[in-house]
């Protein structure tokens, strides 16, 4: 009996050993596991409230957030058809560890970026046929400046507010050819970025991932500037012209507009991109009064042989307007808008 007993009890006692290391290895498992979610959840809630692009080929994705709540803006490149403005998304974390931000509608707008740097644009009709597929690259705004290096010319790429702006001037003694002009970002199949500019110029600043750079300029007159050079770690341009910034600058189909501020003194240029010598440039300029009192656009009147107007509105639209007194001469609608007074209402 006595035997039994032992045996029993060293049964129990190597029983208890394994339930205890199974019990063990459980919680060890599951707190593994815990970590893991709190890990990847941490890593979601980084992007939140990160203002970010989703770039392809044909089509281009900015997702903003305003008080807490992202919104998508969702357009063509050149000439900048678009497809949705400022329209408020829902954020979604997929199990692949991948989010997504979808904004319904007319039509349903999928926009989502994955771990490595790569996104996709989808967008579909009520119907559910796709009308827009894409895959493209991430971009988040307000990356780092960066400027090209040539021997006798360079350009410095600024961010300001989550838009690029281009510097381009000679090497001394620093003939300006581009001051913080607005300017597009265009990622390229062999993985270099470009930045162009289009206006009183067309210039382009292509950077490589092996450390050189192209700059080219065009100006009206058809005279071109173009080199090779090195990327510089980040480098501030003479600063001569500090006191100017861009209030509203747009694209229409045949101008580049831009109402500046230098030195206290309101601006406008307007460059004609089918008769470059029709261009006018720093033309004074004042607030214009409003057309009504359901007027919500702000508009700028450029006073020279016309009277030029420079309108946007809450909604993000814009329009140029040249007038002869009652006259309308030209109405144009704008797309690619920027500038600090246009970006603080939207």
């Amino acid at each position: 009996m006595i035997r039994i007993f032992t045996t029993t009890l060293a049964t129990l006692v190597l029983l208890s050993a394994e339930v205890s290391l199974a019990w063990s290895k459980i919680a060890s498992n599951a707190t593994i596991a815990l970590n893991s979610v709190t890990h990847i959840d941490a890593k979601l809630t980084q992007a939140v409230g990160q203002n970010i692009t989703c770039e392809g080929q044909l089509n281009i994705a900015d997702i903003s957030w305003q008080q807490g709540q992202p919104r998508i803006t969702f357009e063509s490149k050149p000439p900048g058809k678009g497809h949705l403005h400022n329209a408020p998304a829902t954020r979604v974390s997929n199990k692949d560890g991948s989010i997504a931000y979808i904004s319904g509608g007319e039509t349903t707008t999928t926009v989502t970026f994955f771990s490595d740097g790569k996104c996709s644009l989808l967008v579909k009709s009520i119907a559910g046929s796709v009308t827009v597929e894409e895959k493209g690259q991430k971009v988040t705004t307000g990356q780092s400046d960066i400027t090209c290096d040539g021997q006798r010319h360079i350009a410095y790429i600024k961010w300001q507010q989550g838009q690029p702006y281009m510097t381009f001037e000679s090497q001394p003694p620093s003939t300006r050819h581009l001051h913080n002009s607005p300017t597009t970002r265009v990622s390229n199949i062999d993985g270099s970025v470009s930045y162009r500019s289009e206006g009183e110029t067309v210039t382009s600043v292509r950077f490589f991932s092996d450390g050189r750079c192209t700059l080219k300029l065009v100006n009206s007159r058809g005279g071109v500037i173009q080199e090779t050079g090195q990327i510089l770690a980040t480098t501030q341009p003479n600063n001569s012209e500090a006191n100017e910034e861009t209030l509203l600058a747009f694209q229409t189909n045949t101008q580049t507009v831009r109402v500046f501020r230098r030195n206290g003194q309101l601006l406008m240029n307007l460059y004609n991109k089918q008769t470059p010598s029709l261009s006018v440039y720093n033309i004074p300029t004042q607030i214009a009064p409003k057309r009504g009192s359901d007027d919500n656009w702000t508009s700028y009147l450029g006073k020279g042989n016309f009277d030029y107007y420079a309108r946007f509105n809450p909604n993000g639209a814009t329009e140029i307007e040249l007038r002869t007194q009652e006259t309308v001469v030209q109405r144009e609608a704008g797309y690619s808008a920027t500038g600090v007074a246009y970006s603080s209402t939207q």
